[in-house]
């Protein structure tokens, strides 16, 4: 009887310490010069330079989808904004090989969802593209919708609308079957 409780116990502490093991967080405190851009034929008009910054934890784990749990702050605004249901913003990656997901989360109130937009990420952290749900950055927008021929965009690394759109493509051009945006 001795033996199978200690059998049962070393046992209970290996796959504890595999489930432990499996999971790697990475801490990521970056700030990006990027640009906000129109995507789209005939939409040249808008380039403003703007600052994202994150500061969190990426977390990977065997068992469960890539997430980012921390603050992403747009020119200033902080996301999740003071209204928000939680402290800290949660982005789960979708499992199909690239880093990305949605930048939403939920007020206070538990009635409205809020959404900045789709965020696309390298994985070494070192560029991003967030394809915005609204046309207003520096309030958080109800959720909307985006289109390839309107939709507006931040990319970083990127000083102009050329460099915006490599990163753009670079990001999320393979998930579409090497689609380009312009």
């Amino acid at each position: 009887m001795k033996r199978k409780g200690l059998w049962l116990i070393v046992s209970l502490v290996v796959f504890g310490s595999i489930f432990w093991l499996s999971r790697t967080v990475e801490y990521v405190d970056e700030t990006y010069e990027g640009l906000l851009f129109q995507v789209g034929e005939g939409n040249e008009d808008l380039e403003e330079i703007v600052t994202v910054e994150l500061d969190g934890e990426f977390i990977n784990h065997m068992f469960s989808d890539e997430r980012f749990e921390g603050t992403m702050t747009i020119d200033g605004v902080i996301h999740p904004a003071e209204t928000a249901s939680a402290d800290v913003l949660e982005i789960t990656f979708v499992e199909d090989g690239f880093r990305r997901g949605d930048v939403t989360y939920i007020d206070r109130d538990g009635d409205a969802l809020q959404s900045i937009g789709h965020l696309h990420m390298s994985d070494d952290f070192s560029e991003l593209t967030i394809q915005v749900w609204g046309e207003d950055i520096h309030n958080t927008p109800e959720l909307g919708s985006w289109t390839s021929d309107d939709g507006h965009v931040i990319s970083a690394p990127a000083s102009d609308r050329e460099e915006g759109l490599e990163v753009l493509n670079r990001l999320v051009s393979p998930i579409f079957d090497g689609y380009e945006y312009n």
